[in-house]
């Protein structure tokens, strides 16, 4: 015997139509051999057989057939016809009976269902995604007054490098940059432009200080960060503030266990080490290139960000704080990165 003309688990019982090729039933042996009741019968058990599991399967019982086949329990009846009512149906290995061309139809039907479940579980998906995406913005913008009271006598733009606070990457694909993405870049406070959040959004200490101050712990706004940056890249998330929009999604953590727990307060958790002072270095200047350097070599990062100051004059300068005018190991005269002493080559 054969192996079964369908897979086991194909299921088409919530398809309520059947194709069917006239001229190919027309020209058919059944319609020459049968008689009008066995070929009435033989109609029932594709019928039956389309919304078997697996489909174009009938089970090999005659009482199962006789009353599938609209004989009810009329097996006498039933009997002289089975032959000519079962017509093109073959016993498989699996002890049941299939319908080749029956077959055919249902796999083509079943492949047409299975994409067309996966394009609707993507569009549904996508349509949660940018609907998070959406909320998380509109809160960013109910709630900036708020934040800016929380963060009046901070800086603006003055993001940290500080070891203890620098988060794990988020998941990338194969292949892709670990460079800072471009449309991050801190601009003067007249220019607004919405901009599209990539993979390698990274909150500045502001936002890592207001998410502690929500409760969370470390791996708390690990996990959120992921989250964050995983459904707005997925919903093609644009903001006026990436951070703005990072601590909308905070508070709706803060939301979410306040939601499940009443009684739960917030245990918010201090950094490891407090942030060391930062000394405003000017673009392109040597002391900026020995950062873009070491950075570039110690993690990885092409650095590319940059805010805009004004200086007393009222003239703008380019440049990022950093901890300090020369990256470590740096010669402060010309720029260049000094020898490993003795002591680091033996390391």
């Amino acid at each position: 015997m054969t192996e079964p003309l369908t897979p086991p688990d194909l299921d088409l019982r919530d398809f309520d139509w059947m194709p069917l090729q006239v001229v190919r039933l027309r020209d058919s042996g059944i319609v020459v051999v049968a008689s009008a009741e066995a070929f009435r019968a033989a109609v029932l058990l594709w019928c039956a057989a389309w919304h078997q599991v697996p489909a174009a399967s009938l089970p090999n019982d005659e009482k199962m057939l006789c009353s599938l086949a609209g004989f009810g329990r009329d097996l006498k009846s039933w009997r002289p016809i089975a032959a000519d009512a079962l017509h093109g149906f073959i016993e498989c290995n699996d002890g049941r009976l299939y319908h080749p061309v029956i077959a055919e139809k249902a796999i083509e039907s079943g492949t047409k269902k299975r994409k067309q479940g996966k394009q609707t579980a993507a569009a549904t998906e996508a349509a949660r995604l940018a609907r998070i995406a959406r909320d998380a913005e509109r809160d960013a913008v109910r709630n900036g007054d708020r934040d800016g009271q929380r963060n009046g006598n901070q800086g603006r733009g003055e993001d940290r490098i500080g070891e203890d606070r620098t988060l794990p990457e988020p998941d990338k694909k194969k292949g892709e940059s670990n460079s800072p993405s471009k449309i991050l870049k801190v601009v003067s406070e007249g220019e607004r432009v919405a901009v599209l959040i990539d993979e390698n959004y990274q909150p500045s200490d502001r936002a890592i200080e207001y998410a502690y101050s929500l409760g969370m712990k470390k791996a708390d706004l690990e996990a959120e960060h992921r989250k964050f940056v995983n459904m707005s890249v997925a919903a093609g998330a644009k903001t006026f503030d990436p951070d703005m929009s990072f601590k909308a999604f905070c508070d709706r953590w803060l939301d979410f266990k306040r939601k499940n727990n009443p009684d739960w307060k917030p245990a918010p958790e201090a950094p490891a080490a407090a942030m060391v002072s930062k000394v405003f270095v000017i673009k392109e200047t040597l002391g900026w290139k020995s950062w873009v350097a070491h950075l570039l070599e110690t993690r990885g990062i092409k650095w590319s960000k940059f805010v805009e100051v004004k200086d007393d004059a009222g003239r703008v300068k380019e440049g990022w704080w950093w901890p300090s005018e020369y990256a470590p190991g740096y010669d402060e005269a010309t720029g260049e990165k000094l020898a490993p002493s003795a002591e680091e080559d033996a390391a």
